[in-house]
């Protein structure tokens, strides 16, 4: 658990609280003291309180839960026994996902389509996205997978292609994966495999 702000530029105003126990003191006394301490400390929780939502606290939880984004090659060079194999794969990977978790899936060819969105269901009736399958961008489809991950929790990229990319630069996405700390792994569809 940490704390964080948005703005934390708005952090200096906190020197108003030093300010507002000084105007306190040296104003009129109340008639008791107890009204006096008690008035303070309102208005010094109240001074502080402000300036905190001004800065954008917020607090942060550390999540033990992990999204899986699984991105399927389905392109003419994946064979029919090979895209059955990588549906089962993800099938028995989101139904033995541990409570808590969460799954995408993203399906890809030429272009990249959002099976599903990162959701805790254990369940995948099959493939229905169908893509251009004449040639293969796995750097467009990691790009789109990048962006279904939640802020929060542990994130992995499970990679299920041939890796014959004919289209974009993979490494540098699998570069930018690692840069903001997402694991990724790579399951091959079919032998031999590209680079």
């Amino acid at each position: 658990m940490s704390f964080a702000f948005i703005y934390p530029a708005f952090l200096w105003l906190l020197l108003l609280v030093p300010m507002t126990v000084a105007l306190a003191w040296i104003g009129p006394r109340r008639p008791t003291r107890v009204r006096f301490w008690s008035g303070l400390a309102l208005r010094v929780i109240l001074v502080s309180l402000i300036i905190l939502v001004l800065a954008g606290i917020q607090l942060r939880l550390r999540t033990n839960n992990l999204t899986a984004v699984f991105v399927l090659d389905v392109s003419d060079s994946i064979d029919a026994k090979a895209k059955v194999a990588g549906e089962t794969f993800i099938r028995e990977a989101i139904q033995n996902m541990p409570s808590g978790d969460k799954a995408a899936i993203v399906v890809f060819g030429e272009d990249a389509l959002v099976e599903r969105l990162a959701s805790e269901t254990r369940s995948l009736a099959g493939i229905a996205s169908v893509p251009l399958t004449t040639r293969t961008d796995i750097a467009g489809a990691l790009q789109l997978a990048l962006a279904l991950f939640p802020d929060e929790g542990a994130k992995r990229l499970v990679l299920l292609s041939d890796g014959r990319e004919n289209l974009g630069q993979a490494l540098e996405k699998a570069e930018l994966a690692a840069a903001h700390q997402i694991q990724l792994t790579y399951h091959a569809l079919s032998s031999p495999e590209g680079e």
